[in-house]
């Protein structure tokens, strides 16, 4: 028996076969879109496969606004004057030189500024100011070159310095070294901190006591006799020479060139430097031992020595060094 209705076409079976076969269309409805939640999930899962997601950039502070320097008043200045953005000091600024926007420029020179006039701050390489006078600069060629390196009277290296077209030679500042560096005639002199120590004299049962300790000097059994009673270099110099404090074993000291002490004492100890030869105006120094007690007498005065030569038993042995009587 047929299975569609009788009285139906061939045509209107079609068509409910195909009804059969598909079944009714369901109407297409839009998707619906992700919330924010979801599209950072989808993103997540993304990059975990093609890492091609990027995030959203954070937010940007809008910038900060810069100030008007237009509106600042002159009293944010202070002492000095406003010449447009600048606070500057008109009687010292070569560039607003006596008010503002008065350049100094000068001819072969740098230029510079004082009580609001222009100056000659420094002449350029080569040339001088050799009329003193700022308007036509520095008008003179020359080979004097300021600051140039030059030997002084002396001997030792100093600076160039113009006068007009000549060139004098300046010597540098003393300095430490046994030697006469400013050619005043004098060696190591002025204020010349550490160059030299002083040692001092002590006295104690039976002997004479010589060193760069105070402490040492003023402590028992030894009583203080002159501090810094003679000084020497704190470090070598040419021409110096060490001296040693040398102990025998019966408790004299004295002092030697040598560290061996001349194999009368142990290893003597280092107290600093004298001199073997006159160096910068140094004194020789006097060397007196008494056989009987065996102390050494060292002392800078003639009348000294001989009071311990005609009362006390003493005699010359030698003069050692050459020392010095003040820092």
């Amino acid at each position: 028996m047929s299975a569609y209705p009788l009285g139906q076409s061939r045509g209107e079976r079609r068509t409910h076969e195909r009804k059969a076969s598909h079944g009714t269309r369901t109407p297409i409805r839009p998707r619906p879109r992700a919330v924010p939640s979801q599209r950072w999930a989808f993103c997540a899962a993304f990059l975990l496969t093609h890492a091609a997601c990027q995030a959203e950039p954070p937010p940007v502070d809008p910038p900060t606004e810069l100030p008007d320097l237009t509106t600042w008043a002159p009293g944010d200045c202070g002492p000095l004057a406003r010449c447009g953005r600048v606070c500057t000091d008109p009687s010292k600024d070569p560039l607003n030189c006596g008010g503002c926007d008065r350049s100094c420029v000068i001819e072969n020179a740098t230029a510079g500024c004082d009580r609001g006039r222009c100056i000659i701050a420094a002449c350029s390489d080569g040339y001088v100011d050799a009329d003193q006078r700022v308007e036509n600069g520095c008008e003179q060629a020359t080979d004097c070159i300021t600051g140039a390196r030059c030997e002084a009277t002396c001997g030792s290296s100093g600076r160039v310095r113009c006068v007009g077209a000549r060139a004098e030679c300046e010597p540098p500042a003393e300095s430490c070294n046994g030697s006469d560096d400013d050619c005043n005639g004098r060696c190591d002199d002025g204020a010349l901190p550490g160059c030299r120590i002083g040692v001092h004299r002590a006295a104690g049962p039976g002997g004479h006591f010589y060193t760069t300790d105070l402490a040492a000097a003023t402590t028992s059994p030894w009583v203080l006799e002159a501090a810094n009673y003679f000084y020497i270099y704190a470090r070598p110099v040419p021409g110096s020479h060490e001296v040693y404090l040398c102990r025998k074993d019966s408790g004299r000291h004295f002092l030697h060139g040598n560290k061996d002490c001349d194999l009368k004492a142990p290893l003597g100890r280092l107290l600093g430097y004298w001199s073997l030869t006159p160096l910068c105006g140094g004194q020789a120094l006097q060397r007196l031992h008494n056989a009987a007690s065996d102390d050494y007498f060292y002392t800078l005065s003639e009348a000294e020595a001989q009071n311990a030569i005609d009362r006390f038993g003493y005699t010359v042995t030698t003069i050692p060094a050459v020392i010095w009587s003040a820092p």
